[in-house]
């Protein structure tokens, strides 16, 4: 559907609606909505990039990072109270050895964290992951092997993505997949905010025996623009944040435990 904007002060407020909703916008998808040309949409993002509001990336923008990436010199950066539980949640559920994939999340970052608190006692746990900071943390746990996947970087949360990235995943056999997609339905299945992460996610489920869900519970129920798969192979969906109990009802029926949410 085309918006009909006229003035740059009302494209601007529109650009940052969609990015607060969305994370990411296209400049492609952008010209459309708004009936201008693609370097008006261009000029737009530079201006709101210079004042500080979003952070320009190939074919379009992201939100700006707020945090900074992880130290290197063992701080710990200050993740949301939802965000710490969900961890510990999952932490006390980890296997002790075979290979996990982490995938690009400050909510496997929370996850990072939280391991790197707790080590494993003995060698015999692989963790794969796309994403840096999950890499960063956890390069300096004991017992622990990292594999990072590499690949062009997403800069909202640092996931390594593109032909690299996806190639890498391919080449792994996982015993356990813990993935963050952006929305989740018992019916419509797994989405995500683009083709990209869409295709990263399909990516990493398909080499998992295993399938956790690291999801805000606000998320939980919403779709995305894009659709990545059916739930078939999720086991567990660990949530930050309260889900709605309807919600937690339709995929304990479609055999999908929802663990936190509260």
């Amino acid at each position: 559907m085309t918006v009909q904007v006229d003035a740059a002060a009302d494209r601007h407020r529109h650009i940052m609606d969609l990015l607060d909703a969305d994370g990411r916008v296209e400049v492609g998808d952008l010209s459309s909505r708004l009936d201008v040309a693609p370097e008006t949409i261009r000029r737009d993002l530079r201006q709101l990039e210079g004042q500080g509001l979003l952070q320009r990336v190939h074919g379009g923008a992201v939100r700006r990072a707020e945090r900074p990436l992880s130290p290197f010199d063992g701080t710990t950066p200050e993740h949301p109270d939802s965000h710490v539980q969900l961890a510990a949640q999952v932490i006390d559920r980890l296997p002790d050895r075979g290979t996990v994939l982490l995938s690009a999340s400050p909510l496997t970052w929370a996850v990072a964290e939280s391991l790197s608190r707790h080590p494993p006692t003995e060698a015999g746990l692989t963790v794969v992951t796309t994403g840096l900071d999950v890499a960063v943390v956890l390069s300096r746990v004991e017992n622990l092997h990292v594999y990072n996947i590499g690949g062009s970087v997403e800069p909202e949360h640092r996931a390594q993505q593109g032909d690299w990235a996806l190639d890498e995943i391919r080449r792994f056999r996982v015993d356990l997949a813990l993935v963050c997609p952006s929305g989740l339905t018992p019916d419509g299945g797994i989405f995500a905010a683009s083709t990209m992460a869409a295709a990263i996610i399909a990516a990493e489920i398909d080499v998992a025996q295993r399938v956790w869900l690291l999801m805000e519970g606000r998320d939980i129920g919403c779709t995305g623009p894009v659709r990545v798969c059916d739930i078939a192979l999720v086991e567990h969906l660990f949530a930050a944040g309260p889900v709605d109990l309807a919600q937690v009802k339709a995929l304990h029926e479609v055999g999908v435990t929802v663990v936190g949410g509260d």
